[in-house]
């Protein structure tokens, strides 16, 4: 669970530098989505969810190592264009969230440690409403930044209850081990 929480962390949350125009991201999705595969292939025997996570981390990191190298190289300048490439990602996303919190809430049932998957799919639902939101209104700059802001936002209570499911995870798995 160390490693999804990390990769969580890369994902959801960007840090950028900008040097001579050029956008750096010190926290790659690719390397997010990476390391929580290496989590999720250590858990990939205790639920099926977390099985069917595997692939969509490796399509997501290969999909956002080619969305950062064009970026990189300067093929993405319009923001139009950016905004074409970032929905699938978004989409895929959201759809690896939705494995990942069912993935805890099978393990959840089966090794009967408290994961709260519950309260991770309040703050996801959440976050992509706010997405949805941010997405549909890129017309009206303001309303959509605002949606876009608290979507992320969404993201911070998501990364701490992930943070407690993992601590419980690993207590839990010291008391039965």
């Amino acid at each position: 669970m160390d490693y999804i929480c990390i990769g969580m962390l890369f994902v959801l949350f960007d840090f950028n530098v900008t040097l001579a125009g050029v956008r750096l991201p010190l926290l790659p999705d690719c390397i997010g989505y990476l390391t929580a595969l290496a989590g999720l292939m250590q858990l990939r025997e205790e639920s099926q969810a977390i099985r069917r996570a595997c692939l969509p981390a490796i399509l997501l990191a290969i999909y956002s190592f080619c969305r950062l190298t064009a970026g990189l190289l300067g093929l993405i300048s319009h923001p139009f264009l950016a905004y074409g490439i970032n929905l699938p990602e978004t989409a895929g996303r959201l759809f690896f969230l939705y494995l990942l919190i069912e993935g805890l809430w099978q393990m959840e049932v089966s090794r009967r440690i408290e994961l709260y998957p519950q309260r991770l799919r309040k703050w996801w639902a959440l976050a992509i409403c706010f997405q949805t939101f941010s997405l549909l209104a890129i017309k009206i700059l303001f309303l959509s930044a605002v949606c876009g802001i608290i979507a992320v936002l969404c993201n911070i209570p998501f990364i701490l209850i992930l943070n407690m499911a993992r601590i419980n995870w690993k207590n839990g798995m010291a008391r039965s081990g």
